[in-house]
């Protein structure tokens, strides 16, 4: 009988890691899951673009010019990596440059590395 439980056990194991869908990377915020709106329909972050690369930029959150002024790109996201965002703008028409202070809208999806990625829907910049 105690054969017949552990090997039942042992292949409800099996089953339910196999049937998880391979997207263990990718998390949605706290706050879509919080409040329950669709992605795209409320602003996620706001910050200072300190990057701009080929596929995106990247933003810190809650940095001041002051801050910022003066230091190296690499400077600013060591020091501030937890509030880093590698943001894909692929989709976004909106000429954005470094320094400038942004909102950005994502599709609610982060995936986790070094610097959380994302991907923009919509980004508007506010001075």
């Amino acid at each position: 009988m105690k054969t017949y439980i552990s090997i039942l056990l042992i292949l409800i194991i099996v089953v339910f890691t196999a049937c998880s869908n391979g997207n263990d990377h990718l998390t949605k915020t706290p706050a879509l899951e919080k409040n329950q709106h669709q992605a795209g329909e409320r602003m996620d972050f706001q910050g200072i673009i300190v990057e701009k690369n080929n596929s995106g930029v990247i933003v810190i959150v809650g940095l001041t010019e002051k801050e910022v002024k003066g230091r190296t790109t690499n400077e600013i996201i060591s020091q501030y990596e937890p509030k880093a965002y590698d943001v894909s703008t692929r989709n976004i028409k909106e000429n954005l440059e470094v320094g400038d202070h942004v909102k950005v809208w994502t599709n609610g999806m982060y995936e986790d590395s070094r610097i959380r990625r994302t991907t923009a829907t919509k980004i508007e910049i506010v001075r």
